[in-house]
């Protein structure tokens, strides 16, 4: 009985350490791919949910799978602190495992920042002569003739808009696709960055 005991134990523990190899294996595959696919400078990180893994993978499916990218830039633009959370992925096994594949996800969501620094050096890019700073959750917009004024900025169909009593009209900024699947949802000021929160819509992903 000792002896069954200890094999199970054995067992156990080899097939504990293979889970977390091969768990570690996909997640640095998935970022590679991940920073491909939305063309990162950085690889990002990527943890995949759920256990135990092998069984999960061997059947097609992740539970759950957390992306965190310090940075994203698109068409000049800088989005700061990306994390994106997917849930119920199903997926080919022999497909993935090459050098590409689609992957079904249930939904989704997720979140990014933008800096009141970064949202300023935009605005004057397109002409805009304001600037924008965030302070204790409340936007101050600053323009030559208005001084200080208590602004907003708010998310419209995909766009960053900045208004103010006394400027001359609202300024908007065009924010970047980051895929066909994934959509701003809503924005919240918060320090010096406004957080965007995102919606990741089911459907298939390329990875």
């Amino acid at each position: 009985m000792k002896g069954l005991i200890v094999s199970l134990v054995i067992l156990l523990v080899t097939a504990a350490v293979a889970d977390v190899v091969a768990r570690g294996i996909a997640e640095r595959r998935i970022a590679d791919r991940v920073q491909r696919s939305l063309e990162l400078q950085d690889e990002p990180e990527a943890q995949i949910g759920g256990w135990p893994f092998l069984l999960n993978a061997l059947d097609g499916t992740i539970p759950e799978l957390d992306i965190v990218s310090s940075n994203l830039s698109r068409r000049g633009i800088t989005l700061n602190q990306v994390t994106l959370h997917l849930v119920d992925l199903r997926f080919d096994v022999s497909e993935l495992l090459r050098e590409g594949g689609r992957v079904r996800i249930g939904g989704g969501d997720g979140a990014a920042t933008i800096s009141d620094d970064e949202l300023t050096d935009l605005l004057q890019r397109q002409g805009a002569p304001v600037a924008v700073r965030f302070v204790g959750g409340r936007t101050v917009v600053m323009a030559e003739g208005l001084g200080e004024a208590t602004g907003t900025v708010s998310l419209e169909q995909g766009d960053l808009v900045v208004s103010a009593d006394g400027l001359p009209r609202p300024y908007s900024i065009e924010l970047p696709r980051l895929g066909r699947r994934i959509e701003y949802r809503s924005l919240a000021i918060a320090d010096d960055r406004a957080r965007l929160s995102l919606d990741l819509l089911p459907g298939m992903l390329e990875l």
